[in-house]
């Protein structure tokens, strides 16, 4: 049918807001949209393992960055549409620009010069405790990760800006099993860091630790030494149960106590993890950004909690001689399956080996918890485990995780 043979002549046709004016879009998307122009010049990152000499382009042009956009309308005579950036991203380099090489000390601070404005100083005070940190604001209206040790159970919490205003915080909610906390400032445009959400750090890059305590000058550098450690922080955090926390990102650098929820920033200055003081002596220890923000954060604003697949059992690594025994290189073995959950509803029992979770095959307790975070809740997929000797599947449907186990 024309438009012209529609009933409401009198009421002009309006076209559908283009798929950009959604107020939030994931990073996959945005980075699709944008790949079809060019919208900066940027050089590529460094090779890892240079610190003599990096490769970067004029300043200002190291990142191609995607704004995610916060839609706002005024009603009245003169109504028009107002679009403004809430939260960046880094996106792939779509022109390449002749790299100019530096040294190591001008390439640091440049990098950090480009961040720092959107890494703040958090402090929290607990009666009469203080403890300090840092934050990395995500959301010009005031959104900021930082840790959860740092902030959990505060009284009281100022930020400090990179121009020096105080600003009191709210906790919007904290995640011991992730290490993450969201807060928030009452503001409409202030500086945030570019998030590095589509990038895949690989073990040996070098990386930058901004935080908002340690002068532009003296920014930290490290390197990548692992992208899937595992710490145990019951004594750290005073839980009545073992918590560890997985997935994480290794550094060959301790992170300081005041560097505590400070941004772990790549060769481009985009953001890839959030620094965590676990108290530890060999090395440091991030959260990647992905999993912070897309997962922890999300949750934490829209829910006021993290959400977790729960698969209702408690298990550990499958032993080496045991792993032999059944034939298969590894897996996570059910030490006990917890009565009403989906583990029972399916099944299984304890000593089975899980192998495998949908798509995911499972070597290891590490890698289902992993797996874990992938899936979405109330939804059905193959599991795969060994018993007696055999391989078997079945259909198991996840439940939100309220209580210990996993």
């Amino acid at each position: 049918m024309d438009r012209e043979d529609w009933d409401d002549d009198d009421e002009p046709y309006v076209p559908p807001l283009p798929p950009e004016d959604r107020l939030w879009r994931h990073p996959s998307e945005v980075a699709a949209s944008l790949r079809q122009t060019a919208v900066a010049s940027a050089a590529p990152s460094a090779p890892p393992g240079r610190l003599g000499v990096a490769l970067m382009s004029a300043l200002g042009g190291a990142l191609v960055v995607a704004g995610l956009w916060l839609a706002t309308t005024t009603f009245g005579p003169s109504s028009e549409s107002v679009r403004r950036p809430v939260e960046f991203v880094a996106l792939d380099p779509t022109v390449a620009t002749e790299p100019i090489v530096v040294s190591s000390e001008a390439w640091v601070e440049t990098v950090t010069r480009e961040v720092a404005d959107g890494v703040v100083a958090v402090t929290a005070q607990r009666g009469n405790r203080i403890a300090e940190g840092s934050g990395v604001v995500y959301q010009i209206d005031g959104y900021i990760l930082t840790s959860h040790r740092l902030v959990a159970g505060a009284d009281r919490i100022t930020v400090t800006l990179s121009d020096g205003t105080d600003l009191g915080a709210t906790i919007l909610g904290t995640d011991v099993l992730s290490g993450i906390a969201v807060i928030k400032v009452d503001a409409t445009d202030i500086p945030a860091a570019v998030l590095g959400l589509t990038r895949d750090p690989l073990v040996g890059d070098e990386v930058i630790l901004v935080d908002a305590r340690r002068p532009i000058t003296e920014s930290a550098i490290a390197h990548l030494t692992a992208d899937d450690a595992q710490v145990n922080v019951r004594e750290l955090y005073g839980t009545a149960t073992d918590v560890n926390l997985h997935g994480l990102f290794q550094l060959d650098q301790p992170v300081r106590r005041v560097a505590d929820g400070a941004a772990i920033v790549d060769t481009s200055g985009a953001v890839i993890g959030i620094s965590l003081d676990l108290g530890t002596n060999n090395g440091g220890y991030a959260v990647p950004i992905w999993f912070a923000r897309l997962d922890v954060a999300q949750d934490i604003v829209d829910t006021g909690a993290a959400r977790y697949a729960y698969l209702g059992i408690t298990g550990s690594d499958l032993s080496a001689s045991r792993a032999a025994a059944l034939g298969v290189e590894g897996g996570a073995r059910i030490d006990t399956v917890i009565p009403g959950g989906p583990a029972e509803a399916a099944g299984l029992v304890p000593g089975d080996v899980i192998v495998s979770l949908d798509d995911d095959d499972v070597w290891s307790m590490s890698d289902l918890i992993l797996s874990l975070r992938t899936k979405r809740i109330l939804r059905s997929m193959q599991l795969g485990y060994v018993r007696d000797g055999q391989v078997l599947r079945t259909t198991i449907t996840l439940e939100m995780r309220d209580t210990d186990g996993l």
